[in-house]
């Protein structure tokens, strides 16, 4: 399964998703497939599980699935929709699918704030994983609190306490210190590659390139005063 750290500040979002696709038996397909899209200027989405969905690359389904959204509360529900409806059609060994968005959102014309919304047919409701398929999928969403430094957000594959602990300390530190979101990508980056080159099984599923995005506030806002979308 796909690694997916996506982090949310005050500024800066990022998501980081590697590439790497495995076959069902855990032999190696391809180091370099595309598992984000970008979404209204203002959303990123990344995916961890089934890399075809209704014969299409899962990448290139969820485009097609948002593409008429106007909203991502609607886009996300119409990707579980679809994907729920897939799932109870094929039989294959492990149907585990979470597609996590992560962006802008503007609720009643407060200033953007960021969020998390997950589609998915394992994530519990503590937000945990679990270890096989439900047969529905499940939206939820959760909103940066403005009280943290940050927000730190793990899916697919998992990180013990002791990777995910120091991880923390490192953003919150570079978020005091005002550090730019390139801190943060390199930190989540670093991880991701950690991840590839251990010595655990993890490593032959998590490859070292990687899809990066970066949502920053001031972007967003400059695109809203200009009418033109930024893409990261």
């Amino acid at each position: 399964m796909t690694l997916i750290l996506t982090c949310l500040t005050h500024e800066h979002i990022v998501q980081v998703a590697d590439r790497r696709l495995t076959l069902p038996d855990g032999a190696l397909y391809d180091d370099d497939t595309n598992k984000a899209v970008f979404y209204c200027g203002r959303v990123a989405v990344a995916y961890t599980g089934l890399a075809r969905m209704e014969g299409k690359p899962t990448a290139e389904w969820i485009g097609l699935c948002m593409k008429d959204a106007k909203q991502t509360t609607s886009a996300m529900k119409q990707i579980a929709d679809r994907a729920e409806r897939h799932l109870r059609q094929i039989s294959v060994p492990d149907k585990r699918l979470a597609i996590v968005s992560t962006g802008w959102a503007t609720l009643r014309g407060k200033p953007p704030r960021p969020f998390i919304c997950v589609a998915s047919n394992f994530m519990m409701e503590s937000w945990d994983w679990g270890l096989s398929a439900n047969e529905q999928m499940v939206v939820r969403t959760i909103f940066w609190d403005e009280r943290s430094s940050h927000l730190l957000f793990v899916a697919g594959q998992t990180l013990s306490r002791g990777e995910i602990a120091p991880l923390g300390r490192f953003v919150r530190r570079a978020v005091a210190h005002g550090a730019t979101a390139r801190a943060v990508v390199r930190l989540l980056g670093e991880t991701v590659q950690s991840i590839a080159r251990g010595a655990d099984d993890r490593a032959e599923k998590v490859g070292k390139g990687m899809i990066i995005h970066l949502l920053s506030r001031k972007a967003l806002l400059r695109a809203e005063e200009t009418g033109m979308i930024l893409t990261p």
